[in-house]
């Protein structure tokens, strides 16, 4: 048996040769986290329209202002591909019928945000409008996290993104080991 066969294989007890599988190295992607909010109430990204036989994006604006919000915080060098996991909380301004005329919290208002916009079009606007700014391509999003809510009392509208730059190598290997399963 060569020394590379040897290598690929494992001895239990009672001689029996076990074939075992070499994993490729874990790459080690660069590990940071960048949190910032973005002041004003979260909008979702709109269908591209068609009109005088073109097609234009209705929200290119609405995504040029939320990444002019966002420049601030960008990070000095692009993530060229390693993986980015994403968490974004999408603050709303409770509507006046939900206080009462002293200002306390009517007992009838939802907790929770349930109305449009959906969660998933909002989403959209923010990965799309960070797409080569904060990550070299939004294939780079591996995991996003998302969540609405009403503001608390004296809190602003806006919009919360956390960005975790590379997997951990425990992840890495854990995910791998499920994708082996």
């Amino acid at each position: 048996m060569s020394v590379e066969e040897k290598k690929n294989t494992s001895t239990r007890e009672g001689g029996i040769e076990l074939e075992s599988q070499a994993m490729p190295p874990v790459p080690t992607w660069p590990v940071g986290t960048l949190r910032f909010r973005v002041d004003g109430p979260p909008v979702p990204l709109q269908r591209p329209r068609f009109a005088n036989g073109r097609v234009y994006n209705p929200s290119a604006a609405d995504m040029r202002a939320f990444l002019s919000a966002s420049r601030a915080h960008a990070p000095t060098t692009l993530a060229e591909g390693g993986p980015v996991e994403v968490t974004l909380e999408f603050v709303f301004a409770r509507p006046a019928s939900h206080t009462t005329s002293r200002g306390a919290l009517r007992s009838s208002a939802p907790p929770l945000h349930t109305n449009k916009p959906d969660v998933d079009n909002l989403i959209k606007l923010v990965l799309d409008a960070l797409n080569g700014t904060f990550y070299a391509d939004d294939r780079q999003v591996v995991a996003v996290q998302a969540s609405k809510r009403f503001a608390a009392p004296g809190e602003l509208a806006g919009t919360v993104v956390e960005m975790r730059y590379g997997v951990p190598r425990a992840r890495a290997v854990r995910l791998r080991a499920l994708e082996s399963e």
